[in-house]
């Protein structure tokens, strides 16, 4: 009965990364990607697999740059991004937040972009987003937060 236990304990988490959706809460002081990895189970997940990602944050806690290029460069397989119920830092999507940028020179620079990304859900307390932070992304569904100020 033990043995029955432990394993049940260990589904959830890889039926989660299996089914391609997500469900995260960033903890104060703590990173997306420690949250990922914390919610899905270190050991028991593929970024390659996560597709959907609903993001909440908890009271103090905020996603910032770090956690878009996490989210840019290592779960690229995502199609949706949900933060309804994340607070974003200085209430701003970060410039290039799903967009690469290729080469360094400032009349070199090439951004490119996440065209799987097809659906984001904006925080609705965003008011600003930055530069080329969706660029070349395969937007298809978009609702802008009624805070927005500044595109």
């Amino acid at each position: 009965m033990m043995s029955i236990i432990l394993i049940l304990s260990i589904i959830p988490a890889t039926a989660i990364a299996d089914e391609g959706e997500l469900n995260v809460i960033v903890g104060v002081n703590e990173t997306l990607e420690d949250a990922v990895k914390r919610t899905a189970g270190e050991d028991h997940y593929d970024t390659a697999t996560i597709t959907s990602l609903s993001i909440s944050t908890a009271e103090g806690s905020e996603i910032d740059a770090t956690d878009f290029q996490y989210m840019r460069d290592t779960l690229t397989a995502l199609t949706s991004v949900d933060m309804s119920r994340a607070k974003c830092e200085e209430d701003k999507i970060p410039d290039i937040a799903f967009a690469e940028a290729l080469g360094t020179a400032e009349n070199n620079w090439t951004p490119t972009g996440r065209p799987n990304l097809k659906r984001f859900v904006f925080p609705d307390t965003v008011q600003a987003i930055g530069k080329y932070a969706f660029f070349g992304s395969g937007l298809t569904e978009l609702s802008l937060p009624s805070a927005l100020e500044t595109l």
